[in-house]
């Protein structure tokens, strides 16, 4: 796929303009320095094609930055600019500082080409490029708005023009990059969330899935801000997998930024198909991720608890652990869990087997099927001693209720924790949460 690298100092709205050409809030748009740490990318799905678009890491000079984090992303980032068909170097029209004509030197030794895209033009009238800029060597200049969409549709004109044309190998000059057709037969890839606390080896189980290391990975909390998508291949079929920010409780979020952050990995869970929980096996299954599974829970999402760095524990501590678990699915559900180092990569196999069969349980549950399974369970004396009458039963459409219609305004609590935890089994599905709602007829 042709892919296209947005690059530039801190703060001339790289994020914006990423945003803007992918057409919905994506990265995190903040006004303050080093907000992007990782490589954000995602396909930009136009009527002529797609491509990958990249939004890195602000660039400043090394000596004034005391942030360890932020100098390794943007030492990550320099190394993988050649990586990409077409560079967008995102300046401001207030001119250059003196980091970018330093950048310069860098800029005019890349071998692929820079498009320098001038941000903050929102008057035409001072579209005057000043000589400073022709200093580049840049094969295209462009003035946009990124916030206000200014000369966004002619940028998106330009690189749909530039890839018609455009032959990257050197070494084959007449093979060209064309768009891949945005229609497609196949369906989706699965997606898969990475959700945890912080410090937990989220970014490091990421890269191991992955095989290549693509998220920033450091002891230092926050360290993961955007979510991160990427696309691996498994027993050859397609997975999504987002890597996302680590979630502390709210009362000791301090940072907006990081509110923020947790909020977008939140928002990402409801659009994955299943969500890895990741815990500290040193740490044990906390209140914290409790509380995660019980929110997974309420939205009927699958999960499959990792329990990373177990190889730090002992055979006494695992025993402790396993019991801990028992009583969450007796609490909760029989979700998977497995014990895995995301260092060394042992038991990420058996999770990634478990993902695949997860994944693939997607079956068209039919009423007749249900309505034989409710006939059987209502039988119990649990439900015949209460004078409970439940008519039928229905799926519900967005794949994790089932509603029965009865008798009564509601269950009580000891029969409607029976059916979601029998119906589920009767159907070979009790790793998946399910709610019961149940109506008046």
């Amino acid at each position: 796929m042709p892919e296209i690298a947005i690059i530039g100092r801190q703060n001339v709205g790289k994020s914006t303009l990423f945003n803007s050409l992918i057409g919905k809030k994506i990265a995190i748009a903040y006004d303050q320095p080093g907000v992007t740490r990782d490589l954000i990318r995602r396909p930009l799905n136009w009527g002529e094609g797609s491509w990958g678009l990249t939004d890195f890491p602000g660039l400043e000079n090394v000596k004034k930055i005391s942030d360890q984090l932020t100098i390794a992303s943007m030492e990550k980032a320099l190394s993988r600019v050649e990586d990409y068909h077409l560079i967008l170097w995102v300046v401001s029209a207030e001119g250059l500082e003196d980091y970018e004509l330093e950048l310069l030197t860098i800029v005019r030794k890349l071998s692929r080409p820079v498009w320098m895209v001038i941000n903050f033009a929102d008057d035409p009238s001072k579209d005057n490029l000043p000589d400073e800029y022709y200093q580049s060597n840049a094969k295209k200049y462009l003035f946009v708005s990124a916030l206000n969409k200014r000369n966004i549709g002619e940028l998106r004109r330009e690189i749909v023009r530039f890839f018609s044309n455009f032959a990257p190998d050197k070494e084959n000059p007449a093979e060209i990059i064309k768009p891949i057709p945005e229609e497609s037969t196949e369906p989706d890839p699965p997606r898969i969330a990475i959700i945890g606390k912080p410090n937990t080896g989220k970014s490091t189980f990421y890269n191991r899935l992955l095989q290549k290391e693509v998220s920033l990975v450091s002891e230092i909390s926050g360290t993961t801000r955007d979510v991160l998508e990427s696309v691996f291949n498994y027993r050859q079929k397609s997975y999504i997998l987002l890597d996302t920010a680590g979630m502390r409780k709210k009362n000791r979020i301090r940072d907006k930024i990081e509110r923020y952050s947790v909020h977008v990995a939140l928002e990402n869970t409801e659009n994955a198909d299943i969500t890895m929980i990741l815990a500290d096996a040193t740490e044990g299954v906390d209140r914290q991720n409790k509380s995660i599974i019980a929110l997974m829970k309420r939205r009927g999402k699958a999960i499959i608890l990792v329990l990373n760095k177990a190889d730090l524990i002992s055979p006494q501590q695992k025993s402790e652990l396993e019991e801990d678990i028992k009583f969450m699915h007796k609490q909760f559900w029989p979700f998977p869990y497995f014990f895995i180092s995301g260092m060394t990569g042992k038991g990420v196999g058996m999770v990634l087997k478990k993902m695949e069969s997860m994944a693939a349980r997607e079956r068209e549950i039919r009423t007749y099927e249900l309505n034989k399974i409710l006939e059987k369970l209502t039988q119990v004396s649990l439900i015949q001693n209460a004078g409970i009458k439940i008519n039928y039963i229905t799926y519900g459409k967005d794949g994790s209720r089932f509603i029965l219609f009865g008798n009564r305004q509601t269950l009580p609590a000891a029969v409607q924790r029976y059916l979601e935890k029998k119906i589920p089994e009767e159907l070979n599905m009790r790793e998946f949460p399910f709610q019961v709602e149940y109506r008046r007829k």
